[in-house]
């Protein structure tokens, strides 16, 4: 996938991920940045993507493993 198509993929998650914040998981966007807050149970902060100062290997490394990030809260918020 090409860095566009990753930062889509990472917005429509992020967007989805929004959509499932619950009393139980509050889960806000400021910028490319994504707060998760377990009530009770801690926080999280991820940032989306990574500024041009780094190698567009390294980004498009680091896109991913954010998808895969996302889709695991995804699915721990879908089973409930």
């Amino acid at each position: 996938m090409s860095e566009q198509e990753l930062k889509k993929e990472i917005e429509t998650l992020a967007s989805e991920l929004i959509g499932l914040s619950n009393s139980k998981t509050i889960i806000e966007r400021s910028f490319s940045w994504l707060k998760v807050q377990y009530v009770g149970r801690g926080s999280d902060s991820i940032q989306l993507w990574l500024s041009d100062e780094y190698s567009e290997q390294f980004r498009t490394r680091y896109m991913n493993e954010t998808i895969d990030r996302l889709m695991k809260i995804k699915a721990n918020l879908l089973e409930g």
